[in-house]
């Protein structure tokens, strides 16, 4: 016998990393974001270290940008110590937006992350697709596209830093782990 039907009405889609970085995942904070009584579409996964996910991640004041292109744009011009550039670039676009995010933190609201573990209402997916191109047919995280698509549509994207995964150690560098900005915190509040 399973567990008795949630106390909500519609069905989940969970997309998720396979890779070991859910393993430890509390069915607890799981159910309990079910349950979060705000309109949401989506929540993602906080990490027990720094949140990773830079790539995947737009929010105001955060990070809105596509850092990964942002840090090949800035490399086109560059002819001289290449791999000194790139790697300053990374520890300042990458991993010093990579905080760590209290548990208690309120939800996070976003135009797009992932942290390896999205639950989205099913509905809220409905005749959008994945694509690895942004709107100017450049390579972008596979995320991105669909997020803002749902957005455009009026859903509720967070972070819930309640959601906890792990942080996979290869993602982060020696800048990452500073602590979730105050100020931010109070926009979410």
């Amino acid at each position: 016998m399973g567990s008795p039907p949630p106390p909500y009405p519609g069905e989940f889609t969970v997309i998720l990393d396979l890779d070991g970085l859910n393993a430890g995942l509390n069915t607890n904070s799981l159910y309990n974001a079910l349950l979060r009584p705000l309109r949401w579409d989506a929540l993602f996964a906080n990490q027990t270290g720094p949140y990773y996910d830079i790539y995947a991640l737009r929010c105001e004041d955060w990070c809105n940008i596509d850092v990964w292109q942002h840090i090949r744009d800035e490399m086109k011009f560059r002819l001289f110590g290449r791999h000194s550039r790139k790697c300053k670039l990374i520890e300042k676009e990458i991993h010093a937006r990579q905080y760590n995010i209290p548990p208690d933190t309120p939800l996070i609201p976003v135009k797009s992350a992932f942290g390896g573990l999205g639950i989205y209402r099913t509905e809220a997916l409905r005749g959008l697709r994945y694509s690895c191109k942004d709107k100017n047919g450049r390579m972008t995280c596979e995320h991105v596209p669909l997020h803002l698509a749902m957005k455009k549509r009026g859903a509720n994207l967070f972070i819930d830093p309640n959601l906890l995964n792990s942080t996979p150690k290869e993602h982060i560098g020696r800048n990452s782990g500073a602590d979730f900005p105050i100020s931010l915190i109070a926009k979410f509040q």
